[in-house]
């Protein structure tokens, strides 16, 4: 089986309109659970964590295109991958709680 080519992380910031936040993405992942017997239908979560060393998720910081109140919870996410010149959608959902680390208080950090 091979793998994936690319993958592809977006936002929908305003709707009808997805903004590609793929270079910004340090670590994904997704988890689906199955139905059975004995546990019934959950939904699948995904957490996806991203770069913010300039600052660009902290809602407190009003430069930044994903400050300002705009990046806020219910935001509807997607996740694509291309595999074998096909676009698949892995994961479609809504943004459930924001972390921002490191804040804009912070230090910076390597």
């Amino acid at each position: 089986m091979t793998l994936p080519t690319s993958y592809g992380v977006f936002i929908e910031f305003v709707a009808g309109s997805w903004t590609n936040i793929t270079p910004d993405t340090r670590a994904l992942s997704i988890e689906r659970r199955v139905a059975s017997l004995y546990a019934g239908l959950a939904a699948a979560e995904m957490i996806l964590e991203v770069d913010n060393m300039a600052g660009n998720f902290s809602p407190a910081n009003s430069a930044s295109i994903y400050g300002n109140g705009v990046l806020k919870p219910n935001l509807r996410t997607r996740v694509q991958a291309t595999h074998s010149g096909s676009l698949r959608t892995l994961f479609t959902g809504k943004l459930d709680r924001i972390l921002v680390s490191p804040a804009l208080s912070d230090p910076r950090r390597s």
